[in-house]
């Protein structure tokens, strides 16, 4: 939500903090952490940071595809947002 408005700094804070309550109460490998991942490659987008936003979505598609079917739309949705 943030990210629409541009505070982009809000943003990026407030899905690294997603991120690690999720770590501190979900599997490792669980789709909801690979959302924070791709949340947080979205943003790093948007501050023209692409090296970091490859690596954020790298990680996301590595959790999804342990976590996903092959098929799953989220899974596709990472895999395009690299391209």
């Amino acid at each position: 939500i943030n990210m629409h408005l541009g505070t982009l700094s809000d943003a990026m804070e407030h899905h690294q903090r997603a991120l690690k309550m999720r770590q501190n109460s979900l599997p490792a490998r669980h789709p909801d952490i690979a959302a924070s991942h791709f949340g947080i490659g979205c943003v790093h987008e948007k501050m023209s940071d692409h090296r970091k936003a490859r690596v954020s979505m790298e990680q996301a598609i590595k959790i999804a595809e342990s976590s996903l079917p092959s098929t799953h739309p989220h899974l596709t949705m990472y895999r395009n947002q690299l391209k």
